[in-house]
């Protein structure tokens, strides 16, 4: 059954704009939770799937109710978690398929944090990550910008929906307000989601109170946060003239629906 006593919101978006900035910054607040990448949006498409299709014969004989074993899946995946105001992270979230799932299991009323970034910046981080791991071939990482690859074309896809469908379930925060205004940040936060009581937030000495093992993304260093809030620049040229026109032209796409 769905827990009425946490408040569940989704934050979504892009890859490399600040996401574990930002979830080590609300998480300070005892009332808010905001860990790393959940497996909850993977695990409550893969249960739906599993009661309406795969099993929904054996459901249906049964006379057993489906629904309650996804919509139990976060609840359970917190069980353990105290605060009221729960920040799950997944850049699928933006799917088509995962707002359906979010308005026939969690709330009717989702309110998405839309983190975004210029995709020739994400590119250029992305970049900067794999030469600190030693690896030089830029070419290889062509793929993360097309077809269904997760890192950064099915994000940006899902973002696009998001966008296109639910503005209005939406804000959405670029990368350089939280590294120049994170007050301004946080506090938008707290008025869409309706927060209270305010809690001052600290924006020295930041610590990841839920850090993840980058061994598991095979990119060291990729959810790492630094004490102080200060932009990161990568002096990192992007060489495939091709890969610079489709950096250039989902980035002109994106900001051209907003």
């Amino acid at each position: 059954m769905f827990d009425n006593k946490k408040d569940y919101f989704f934050i979504t978006g892009l890859p490399r704009t600040g996401s574990t900035l930002l979830t080590s910054l609300l998480s300070q607040n005892p009332n808010i939770h905001a860990a790393g990448n959940s497996p909850v949006s993977q695990m409550m498409y893969d249960m739906h799937v599993s009661v309406t299709e795969n099993c929904g014969e054996q459901f249906e004989a049964l006379g057993l109710n489906g629904s309650e074993y996804v919509s139990d899946i976060i609840n359970r995946f917190y069980s353990k978690t105290k605060s009221k105001y729960i920040f799950d992270k997944s850049r699928s979230w933006g799917k088509i398929s995962n707002v359906d799932i979010i308005k026939k299991y969690i709330t009717d009323k989702p309110k998405f944090i839309v983190l975004l970034r210029s995709v020739t910046e994400i590119f250029s981080s992305f970049i900067n990550l794999a030469e600190k791991n030693k690896i030089y071939d830029q070419r290889s990482y062509q793929s993360i910008l097309t077809g269904n690859n997760e890192v950064i074309s099915e994000s940006y896809f899902a973002t696009l929906n998001l966008i296109e469908n639910h503005f209005n379930d939406c804000i959405f925060i670029f990368y350089d307000e939280i590294v120049e205004d994170p007050q301004k940040v946080i506090s938008k936060i707290y008025n869409f989601c309706n927060i209270k009581p305010k809690f001052k937030h600290s924006f020295s000495n930041i610590k990841n109170k839920y850090p993840e093992n980058d061994d598991a993304y095979e990119l060291l260093g990729m959810h790492d946060v630094r004490p102080t809030i200060s932009k990161q620049y990568y002096d990192v040229e992007i060489q495939d003239p091709m890969i610079k026109i489709m950096c250039e032209n989902m980035d002109s796409n994106l900001l051209g629906k907003l």
